[in-house]
């Protein structure tokens, strides 16, 4: 028999393993908390709400008529009304997109938070994106990603029974899900000369924003456009603003801040003044 070594190598690498707090989503690792972060866990995996266009459809119709889907493992099952159609049925022709999110647990009742890290969703790449939290950033690699803005106590409370996080991942697949949606529909909007409105066509390549390009400054800046691309957000989305807040959530319902703290507690009474 071969001795052990009298003491253990001085860097052994911590293997990455599943995560039990949430084992509905087996593809999902523990990962090390990100700097700066101020998690308590941390962890990434991949999330592929629709296997095809026609799945995508049917959540669309789903979502639009107020119906219930089901969540597994971050695939999204809808069974859309007979006969139902919606104006973006065309549009949507590539919806298999699988997004890799980093997802943040937090001491205490402070709620999780969701980064997609591939595809990046951040304000770079998509300078109108309707629903992101730019205030809460974490850094991944050299990049500064803001977290997905996917709670609000106007929308949707958590229930008992079900751990928290993967409730929480259940509701970051239906966002990735509207994402996609929102991709397939964006307009093209020209910030200058007042060019109308461009409607992709169906699976065209879109980037956030079209940069304008500048000739060499001895001559005359190029008339190319700048252009953003803005498009539709599928299903009910809790307006923000103070007037909103004070309007749509009550003084014991959770802060649409994700504190975890009750509105009342926390945003309310600041919101209060704002909106006199």
């Amino acid at each position: 028999m071969i001795a052990p070594p009298a003491t253990e190598p001085a860097h052994v690498p911590v293997p990455l393993t599943a995560a039990p707090e949430i084992s509905d989503y087996p593809q999902f690792i523990s990962i090390p908390v990100p700097q700066d972060s101020n998690a308590l866990r941390a962890w990434t995996g991949t999330i592929q709400p629709f296997t095809d266009a026609a799945a995508a459809r049917r959540f669309l119709h789903c979502i639009e008529n107020g119906k219930p889907f089901d969540v597994v493992e971050g695939r999204i099952y809808a069974h859309a009304p007979s006969g139902a159609h919606h104006w973006a049925d065309p549009w949507i022709v590539q919806a298999e997109t699988k997004f890799q999110l980093l997802v943040l647990e937090f001491e205490g009742k402070e709620h999780p938070r969701a980064h997609s890290v591939r595809p990046e969703i951040s304000r770079s790449m998509h300078p109108l994106h309707p629903h992101l939290r730019d205030d809460k950033l974490v850094r991944v690699g050299q990049r500064l990603i803001p977290a997905l803005c996917i709670y609000s106590g106007a929308t949707f409370q958590y229930s008992a029974g079900v751990p928290r996080i993967v409730q929480f991942i259940d509701q970051a697949s239906a966002y990735i899900g509207r994402h996609i949606i929102w991709m397939s529909t964006r307009l093209e909007l020209p910030k200058r000369f007042g060019d109308a409105f461009r409607t992709p066509k169906p699976g065209e390549l879109i980037l956030g924003h079209v940069p304008t390009l500048r000739a060499d400054p001895r001559f005359v800046e190029s008339r190319r456009r700048e252009t953003l691309w803005d498009g539709y957000w599928p299903g009910k989305a809790a307006p923000s603003g103070a007037a909103n807040h004070l309007k749509l959530i009550t003084p014991s319902q959770d802060c649409w801040c994700c504190s975890g703290k009750k509105y009342g507690e926390c945003h309310r009474p600041l919101e209060l003044k704002l909106a006199c």
